[in-house]
């Protein structure tokens, strides 16, 4: 017993200092750096406006280095500075890029590697970013005439505009409908306007606004087409509610056409005469700011018709009558 004890005793005894352990292999340092290292954002550049970037190439390490360039990007090119010979030991080098957006619109990025003839060494990539503006450009997609009296024509201009001042060629695509006049007007180099008028005397009755949408297309390669939108009211002094009336019912009951004044003062109505058959007024109400005038339908069967309304000092009001019973 005493020598099954003496032996464990023995074995737990240190038999000489213990080893250390040995350090992981060190990592190949860097032997280069370029400066700037990030991403360069060029911000907002111009159809055909040539930018230039300016690197340094830093050697590091106590032996030449040499490097070539990979995979350069469309419109990217080295235009100073050379890697044909090895860079000396603690030596820089810049290397300048120039960058041509030519044939781009929107949102781009480009890069370039630089492949160091040290296999252990990594790759760098030269990235740059940048917003290439369109070359043709209007100066708003949408605009409004506003209210416009029915005695009025209005004029409404949209500018377009070629930053690189390149002959400009526009062209209305499809009919403008009859109310609306338009005329597309050189300006000067790469510039031009679509005006349009509005001829409120040409509406269709019953119509008091409108959005036109204007399709054009120009000889702009990367901006071949554009819609604008040109919106209108009618500032009506006296307001009808509604603006047409329908009757749906095949024995269909009376229909009331509200009239009301924009400026809330009385006003009078002198006739209301009907262009086409089938329909009805019921005698003029007194004059008053808000005036109702009651219409029938007098046959059967689909009909329509426009009653013309004839105030005291203010222009005729047209408003569509149709008769539309189910089948």
């Amino acid at each position: 017993m005493s020598l099954l004890l003496a032996l464990a005793l023995l074995s737990q005894t240190p038999q000489g200092p213990t080893a250390k352990p040995q350090p992981a292999a060190a990592a190949h340092p860097y032997r280069f750096k370029v400066h700037p290292d990030a991403t360069q954002h060029l911000g907002s550049v111009g159809p055909r406006e040539i930018r230039q970037i300016t690197y340094r190439i830093e050697n590091l390490s106590d032996r030449p280095l040499g490097f070539k360039l990979q995979d350069l990007s469309e419109g990217l090119s080295l235009v100073a500075g050379e890697l044909d010979t090895p860079l000396a030991p603690k030596v820089s080098r810049e290397l300048a890029f120039s960058l041509d957006p030519t044939g781009h619109a929107g949102y781009q990025r480009r890069s370039a590697r630089l492949v160091p003839d040290d296999p252990d060494q990594p790759r760098f990539v030269f990235r740059l970013d940048m917003t290439v503006r369109a070359d043709l450009t209007v100066d708003a997609p949408k605009k409004a005439f506003g209210p416009v009296a029915p005695h009025e024509r209005p004029e409404l201009v949209f500018t377009f505009k070629r930053e690189t001042e390149e002959p400009l060629a526009l062209n209305l695509e499809g009919q403008a409908p009859p109310h609306l006049e338009t005329e597309v007007v050189p300006t000067g180099k790469g510039a031009a306007e679509l005006r349009l008028v509005l001829h409120p005397e040409r509406l269709e009755p019953g119509v008091h606004l409108g959005l036109e949408t204007l399709q054009l297309t120009s000889n702009a390669p990367l901006q071949p087409k554009f819609t604008l939108y040109a919106d209108w009211s009618l500032d009506l002094p006296v307001r009808p509610d509604p603006a047409r009336v329908v009757f749906l019912q095949a024995k269909p009951d009376p229909q009331v056409l509200q009239l009301r004044a924009a400026n809330d003062q009385p006003f009078r109505i002198l006739a209301a005469r009907l262009e086409g058959e089938g329909f009805a007024v019921d005698p003029l109400p007194q004059p008053a700011a808000v005036q109702k005038l009651t219409l029938r339908r007098t046959g059967s069967g689909s009909a329509q018709a426009v009653l013309v309304i004839e105030m005291e000092g203010q222009p005729e009001l047209r408003v569509p009558l149709a008769h539309r019973p189910p089948e």
